[in-house]
């Protein structure tokens, strides 16, 4: 429970106070502050809830003790651990002070974006992290980029300031060195050690030892960026239900613009119902047939939908049970759009940056307006009456534009590569795709999705292997979770916070088979910030080196959450 107004003060009338003692709970300036707020309260940036050292995300068992803010390594072997906030845009600062056996070249500070495999140490294992060590030297990639000279250690204060694109570095309040145009990025903190290498970080929970540059801020929830989205269920929503003998309602809370129902104990198809084709029309995930047609299959309403009855994909009676995985777009509203070389029909909803997107192929190339406003981050679309086609899947987690790979959402496979780019360009306003190398000519569906900070995420992350597996940094606690091996094959598996409602999460459904949920499988997670993997399987979840992406839709921004 949270503390009280005057945390020395015993709530429960029985006169159990405390005496403060080294600790200043009222001057934020005291060298022995300490506001005792175990809740992100957000009443100002020294009320909330601050970023420490991730003890879910490290590398080879780095010990991290004093409320995750004193990070010590303990053999000789480089031990690395990575913030629990990612650096959003903005300008941050932080603090390491060297306390014991720091040596020349032994310690490091610096960036490292979250889902990648921690380097060891920071800066010298990853062209995507930067580090200051103790020798002096600024490294990136393993290669020296800048010798300041200015070697740290036991004692000395260094200081660390980013701003999305520039990095500098300060030892005892003096600059070192400055690394600029660092690419775009989820960058967190990281700290290596090495030996008996120790030292404590500081985020601003404690007076910083020196005053930051104007304009950067204390790495804290409060000054995380607000999201437009502060309940994702209004947006998107996990269902569960049971069939009946007649038409079954399921409540969704808003128009379900696009409804993915999969049977839970039977071995129906995973089936998509939009608004844009209406809902007569389904589509099955995991097959590569045309459309099929049931007059009245789906009634959609402003507060859910309602399925007929015995049809076996989202109503076959009363002892099948379901899971409904709903979003909303124009709520029920589409309208002709011709930003693109043909006219599409969309059904956007820009704040939850999701659109669905009917429209005509023709042969060859084209391009398509999608209505988001901003350009997608993901998207999977099917043509809906020519037979054997596949449902394709692209992320930028995949691959940058233009590009000739891709994902089949309904099979197993690994991605594929066709002989020459199929997806053209992606703008804020179009997408523009060669159709023959993917589909063919004729009516097709799209949905597309476009990060929005705080409620989706589409990335990537590298397994480990291990039991004590990848944390990857979502901003927010996820609801749903869908992800896939592109190294390998592996299934598309999704798990959700409505069939799982505690860790750990392990009752998957396939979007690529028809198979019954499975209670075995995942073994992962939902925090905060993210989620964590706790386990191996095949090539599904976390093999070493392997990479895999995922699509997350949030329950809570991480600004407004709390821990699971």
């Amino acid at each position: 429970m949270p503390f009280l107004i005057n945390p020395q003060l015993d709530g429960s009338g029985n006169g159990n106070n405390w005496t403060a003692n080294n600790i200043d709970w009222t001057t934020d300036t005291a060298t022995t502050y300490d506001i005792m707020s175990d809740v992100p309260t957000l009443t100002d940036e020294d009320t909330s809830n601050f970023a420490v050292m991730n003890p879910l995300d490290n590398a080879l068992s780095v010990t991290i003790t004093n409320g995750n803010l004193q990070i010590a390594s303990s053999s000789a072997s480089w031990k690395t651990a990575r913030s629990t906030f990612v650096m959003p845009a903005g300008s941050w600062y932080c603090e390491f002070t060297a306390t014991t056996g720091i040596g020349t070249g032994n310690s490091f500070i610096g960036i490292v974006p979250t889902g990648v495999a921690l380097p060891q140490p920071i800066g010298e294992g990853s062209a995507t992290s930067w580090g200051y060590g103790s020798n002096g030297s600024i490294y990136n990639n393993g290669s020296i980029i800048n010798a300041t000279g200015l070697s740290w250690s036991s004692g000395d204060v260094v200081a660390m300031t980013f701003n999305g694109s520039t990095l500098v570095f300060y030892k005892n309040n003096s600059l070192v060195a400055t690394v600029s145009s660092i690419p775009s990025n989820d960058y967190c903190v990281g700290f290596s050690l090495y030996s008996t290498d120790a030292g404590a970080v500081n985020f601003g929970q404690r007076p910083f030892e020196y005053t930051p540059p104007s304009g950067f801020k204390k790495l804290n929830t409060f000054n995380l960026p607000d999201s437009t989205i502060v309940k994702g269920s209004e947006h998107f929503n996990t269902v569960t239900y049971t069939g009946s003998a007649s038409d079954v309602t399921v409540t969704t809370n808003f128009y379900p613009d696009l409804t993915w129902a999969k049977s839970r104990n039977n071995t129906y198809n995973p089936s998509l119902i939009d608004s844009n084709r209406g809902g007569d029309d389904v589509l099955f995930s995991n097959l590569t047939s045309a459309e099929s047609t049931v007059s009245g299959l789906a009634t959609f309403s402003s507060t859910g939908v309602t399925y007929l009855a015995g049809e076996g994909g989202v109503n076959a009676d009363a002892s099948t049970t379901y899971v409904l995985w709903a979003w909303k777009a124009g709520a029920g509203t589409a309208v002709s759009n011709t930003d693109g070389s043909i006219t599409s029909t969309v059904s956007a909803n820009t704040t939850a940056g999701f659109s669905v997107i009917s429209y005509t192929e023709p042969s060859g190339s084209f391009t398509i307006g999608h209505g988001l406003g901003v350009a997608p981050t993901c998207f999977f679309m099917k043509n809906r009456v020519v037979g054997g086609e596949n449902w394709i899947f692209w992320s930028e987690a995949i691959a940058a534009v233009p590009t000739n790979n891709g994902l089949y959402l309904n099979s197993t496979s690994a991605k594929f590569a066709t002989g020459g780019n199929w997806l053209d360009s992606i703008s804020s306003t179009t997408i523009g795709y060669t159709n023959n190398k993917v589909s063919q000519a004729g009516s097709s569906v799209m949905y597309a999705f476009a990060e929005v900070e705080g409620y989706s995420k589409f990335g990537s992350y590298v397994g480990n292997g291990s039991t004590d597996g990848p944390f990857i940094y979502t901003g927010f606690r996820p609801a749903y979770l869908m992800f896939k091996c592109t190294d390998n094959i592996s299934h598309w598996t999704m798990v959700d916070n409505k069939r799982n409602t505690y860790n750990v999460m392990d009752d998957s459904l396939y979007a690529d088979t028809s198979a019954a949920e499975h209670t075995t499988i995942t073994d992962v997670d939902f925090l905060s910030n993210g989620f964590k993997w706790r386990g191996v399987l095949a090539n599904e979840t976390n093999v070493n080196n392997f990479n895999y992406i995922y699509m997350a839709f949030a329950e809570n921004p991480f600004k407004n959450s709390l821990a699971r």
